[in-house]
């Protein structure tokens, strides 16, 4: 982990990863991962968000780690790569305003397990949550991702899946709305909302004295994006790519 860290922070945090190490032993600190997690670090329960990540991912994962899958998951294909036992989660708990219609499980209506395992972070009864990892799929400008300069929770290119930056600009306003809802659904439910403590474009979680790390984002704010006018540039590249 502490490698992993050099690479967008330039220093490894090895004196903060020491600490926190100690801190997880005396305060009883649990680590909730999620899909391809497993190649940085084994977490003592790990959340998969669909098959597909179990596919790409599946065969790295640790058998110290409690696995815990979407309801539906097909069987067959978990004993691909597992053959302990292993948990399903759905819950009908659901932030207020959500359609239980269109969104019939709790996967449906975030599309991001790391918000599924959040929420189940609190079921559980935890005193505080602290995030890592959740960048958005914008956190750095095209430019940086083509050239390798930087990288973030996108897979292979800077793109998710290989979808367009625009789409991954949408898919982080969805995100930041959600987030903003689970934060004030927390707070008010459970006492306390979390903190995301390494670099992320949804700055308003953000609480970078945690790790002591020194990067911030300081591009667009994403509330002032106008979704309306990415879909209409997506809308106009696909027209442009489309061939009689």
């Amino acid at each position: 982990m502490a490698d992993e860290t050099r690479k967008f922070t330039g220093r490894t945090h090895y004196d903060a990863i020491a600490q926190d190490t100690v801190a997880m032993i005396v305060n009883d600190l649990i680590v909730v991962g999620c899909n391809g997690v497993n190649t940085i670090l084994i977490p003592d329960y790990h959340f998969w968000g669909s098959s597909r990540r179990w596919k790409r991912f599946g065969k790295k994962t640790n058998e110290k780690s409690v696995l815990i899958f979407p309801r539906g998951i097909d069987k067959n294909l978990v004993r691909r790569y597992w053959e302990k036992g292993y948990e399903l989660y759905d819950t009908k708990e659901r932030l207020p305003g959500s359609n239980t219609r269109t969104h019939k499980t709790i996967y449906d209506y975030f599309g991001n397990v790391g918000m599924v395992s959040t929420l189940w972070a609190y079921q559980q009864g935890a005193a505080s949550i602290n995030i890592v990892g959740m960048d958005g799929y914008s956190l750095y400008p095209p430019e940086q991702l083509e050239s390798k300069k930087n990288s973030q929770h996108c897979y292979g290119r800077g793109f998710t899946d290989a979808y367009t930056y625009e789409y991954c600009m949408l898919k982080d306003i969805k995100n930041y709305r959600l987030l903003k809802k689970l934060y004030k659904y927390s707070k008010e439910r459970y006492g306390f909302g979390f903190k995301i403590i390494t670099p992320t474009i949804f700055v308003k979680f953000y609480d970078k004295s945690i790790l002591d790390i020194e990067e911030e984002y300081n591009g667009e704010d994403i509330f002032l994006r106008n979704a309306r006018k990415i879909k209409r540039k997506i809308k106009q590249k696909q027209r442009k790519n489309f061939h009689y």
